[in-house]
C-alpha cells in the first residue's frame, strides 16, 4: 500500500502546486512590494488551514476517529509550520519570477536529499550502490534549470529564492519523518489538524501586520475576485492535505531513503507534465534532460 500511496500523493503534490501558480498569477506579479506579495501569501495560507481543518475534522467524524494530542507531536507541528510559512512566502515570491518545473525541481529534491541523508547517517537505514547513483543523478537534475536560465527570465533572485526552498522543504521532511518515528506521536490525521491549527494564528497574525501595512495606493479588490481566489485556496487545501497525509502514512511502512527520492521523482515528472497543461510552460532543452534524469534516478531507487 505504501506505493500506491506515494503515487496518489505524487499526483496531489502535482495539483498542489498548479494551484499556487494559479493563485500568484491572479494576485502577485514580479514588480509588487514585498509587503503586498507577504500579504497575499500570508493569506493564502491562513485561508488553506481553515479549509484543511474543516475537511479533517470531517474526516474524523465520520471514520469516528478520537481527537489525540501530545507534547511531542506539537512540538513536531511547531516547526513544520514555521518552516511551510516561510516557504508560502519564497513560493508565492518565486513562482512570479520564473516556471512551476523549476521551482518543483528545487522544492522537491531538498525535499529528498536532506531526509536521504539523515536516514542514511542518522537512522542507519540501508545504502546500495543503486540508490546511491540515484541520489547523484537527482543531484545533478539541478543544473538543467540553472543553464536554461541564461536563456530564460529567470533572474538570481527566482534561483536565490529556489535554494531557500530547496532547505526549507527539506526540512520539513525530515520533521515529518522523524515524527512518524516517534513512540509518543499521534496519528497522521491528528497530526496534520494540529499543524494546520497553529497554522491559521501565526498566518493571520502576519496577514494582519502586512496588511497594515499596504500601499494606500493598491487597487481594492471586487468580492467576485476574492471569492474565485478562495475556491482556489479551497482546491489548494484539500490535494495538498491529501496529500501530506497520505505522505505520512507511507512514511509509517517506508525507508525515508525510499520514500522521498520516489515522491521526487515522479513529483517532478507530474508538475512538469501540469505545467504545460495548464499554463504551456515548455521546459527548456536542459530542464527537460533534467526531468528525463528524474526518471531514470526514480527507477534505480526502485531497483535499489
Amino acid at each position: 500500500m505504501g506505493f500506491l500511496y506515494i503515487l496518489l500523493a505524487v499526483l496531489g503534490i502535482a495539483l498542489q502546486f498548479s494551484c499556487v501558480k494559479w493563485y500568484q498569477s491572479r494576485t502577485v506579479h514580479a514588480s509588487m512590494g514585498s509587503a503586498l506579495v507577504a500579504e497575499k501569501s500570508f493569506f493564502l495560507s491562513m485561508v488553506r488551514s481553515v479549509f484543511c481543518i474543516l475537511i479533517f475534522f470531517a474526516i474524523l467524524r465520520v471514520n469516528n476517529i478520537e481527537w489525540a494530542f501530545s507534547d511531542f507531536s506539537l512540538r513536531a507541528a511547531m516547526i513544520m509550520v514555521g518552516l511551510a510559512t516561510a516557504i508560502g512566502l519564497a513560493g508565492v515570491m518565486a513562482l512570479s519570477r520564473g516556471t512551476v518545473a523549476t521551482y518543483t525541481l528545487f522544492m522537491m529534491l531538498g525535499g529528498m536529499m536532506l531526509p536521504f541523508l539523515a536516514g542514511v547517517i542518522f537512522w542507519s537505514e540501508p545504502l546500495s550502490i543503486f540508490r546511491v547513483a540515484g541520489f547523484l543523478l537527482l543531484a545533478m537534475a539541478l543544473y538543467g534549470p540553472v543553464m536554461d536560465s541564461k536563456k530564460a527570465r529567470s533572474t538570481a533572485i527566482f534561483f536565490f529564492l529556489c535554494f531557500c526552498i530547496f532547505m526549507l522543504n527539506g526540512g520539513i521532511s525530515v520533521i515529518s519523518k522523524y515524527h512518524q518515528m516517534g513512540p509518543f506521536r499521534v496519528n497522521e490525521l491528528n497530526f496534520v489538524l494540529l499543524a494546520e491549527m497553529i497554522s491559521v494564528p501565526v498566518n493571520a497574525i502576519l496577514w494582519i501586520i502586512f496588511k497594515t501595512r499596504r500601499g494606500r495606493g493598491e487597487r481594492r479588490e471586487s468580492i467576485q475576485f476574492v471569492g474565485v481566489n478562495i475556491g482556489i485556496i479551497a482546491a489548494y487545501a484539500l490535494v495538498s492535505g491529501v496529500a501530506f497525509l497520505l505522505l505520512l502514512r507511507a512514511a509509517v511502512t517506508l525507508d525515508a531513503s525510499v520514500l522521498y527520492p520516489l515522491v521526487t521523482g515522479g513529483t517532478i515528472i507530474t508538475s512538469a507534465a501540469a505545467g504545460y497543461i495548464f499554463f504551456r510552460e515548455k521546459p527548456g532543452t536542459y530542464s527537460a534532460v533534467g526531468i528525463l534524469i528524474s526518471v531514470l534516478a526514480t527507477g534505480l531507487f526502485l531497483v535499489g
